[in-house]
This record gives structure tokens, C-alpha cells and sequence, in this order.
């Protein structure tokens, strides 16, 4: 079996109300990765993209505005562990020898009110059965699932808390503000 490794990574400038393109944000984090990697665009045969908002376009026509020859493709919609679902298929895409260089792009980029239209219009049973009722997002379902845990397992706020402050140092290299 081909021995995988992740062997660069890139991440665009957090901006809190851009004016720039999903695409050129994600070619931002595209050329910041190649460049990590040591590779050139010409090196990617594979490509996994991860966005709500890239409607109508698919990592297909992604690969074509990049300029990269794929002949791999994967596309995810889904948020949370969406982009890891494209990291595990890029994985496995390489692991076969479909591939040998994949990049994964994961982006979205929206304005207050268009994030909460797509959370409103997330799926059929949010949309007729959340939405009516003032559905702001996942965090209320997230809270009923916490809340259990906390009950059944004796987890603290604490305990979360940490595990919170955490995950954001981790993912936020490039924050702009201090973490509390």
C-alpha cells in the first residue's frame, strides 16, 4: 500500500467582512499549501473541495479555473466533519494509486444574513421544522446533545471549556485577536 502523509498546508487571511471571491480565497489557501508542499500546480492530480457556497461550481470546475490536470475529484457539502471526509477520501485516493498528489481545499465565505439563510435552508427537516421556530444554527442542537453528556458522564463547563480554548488555538494560526 502507498504510504500517505499530509505535506503542506495553507490558510487565507480571516477576513470578518471580505470582499473578496470564494474562488480567489480559495486559491489563496491553494497557493499557500503548494508552496508549503514544495510543489507546483502542475504536481496535483487529485483535488477534494469542501463548500457550501461553491454552488454551481464542483471541485471539477474548481480544478479547471486552477489550471490543475485532476483525474481525481471529490466534492463535500458538508460542514463539520466534511472536511475531514475529504481529507479520508483524498487518503484513500492515493492509498489506491488513483492519484498521487491531492490537494484539499475547504472554504466558504459568507455575509451574517447569508449564513443564516443556508442554515435556515440547510435540509428539509430543518427548513420545515426548525426555520419556522427561530432555528439559529447548530449550537442549540449542539447544547441539548452537551447537556446530556454533562449529565450522564458528570462533565463539567470547565472540562468543555478548555477543550474549546483548545480546538481554536489549533485552528486559528493566523488569528488577528488575542484568545480570552
Amino acid at each position: 500500500m502507498q504510504e500517505v502523509s499530509i505535506i503542506g498546508y495553507g490558510q487565507s487571511s480571516y477576513e470578518k467582512k471580505t470582499t473578496h471571491s470564494l474562488t480567489s480565497i480559495l486559491a489563496d489557501a491553494t497557493r499557500l499549501a503548494l508552496n508549503s508542499a514544495g510543489l507546483t500546480i502542475q504536481e496535483i492530480d487529485g483535488l477534494a473541495v469542501g463548500s457550501f457556497q461553491l454552488h454551481p461550481d464542483n471541485a471539477v470546475t474548481l480544478a479547471e479555473q486552477f489550471g490543475i490536470s485532476i483525474s481525481w475529484a471529490y466534492m463535500v457539502t458538508a460542514g463539520s466533519g466534511g472536511p475531514i471526509a475529504a481529507v479520508l477520501n483524498a487518503i484513500r485516493a492515493v492509498e489506491a494509486g488513483h492519484v498521487q498528489n491531492v490537494l484539499v481545499v475547504v472554504g466558504d465565505s459568507y455575509n451574517v444574513q447569508e449564513l443564516f439563510d443556508m442554515m435556515d435552508n440547510l435540509n428539509g427537516a430543518v427548513r420545515d421544522y426548525l426555520a419556522p421556530h427561530g432555528f439559529g444554527g447548530p449550537n442549540g442542537l449542539f447544547a441539548m446533545v452537551t447537556n446530556k453528556h454533562m449529565q450522564k458522564f458528570g462533565t463539567t463547563r470547565e472540562q468543555l471549556g478548555r477543550i474549546c480554548i483548545d480546538q481554536r488555538k489549533n485552528a486559528m494560526p493566523k488569528r488577528k485577536r488575542p484568545i480570552p
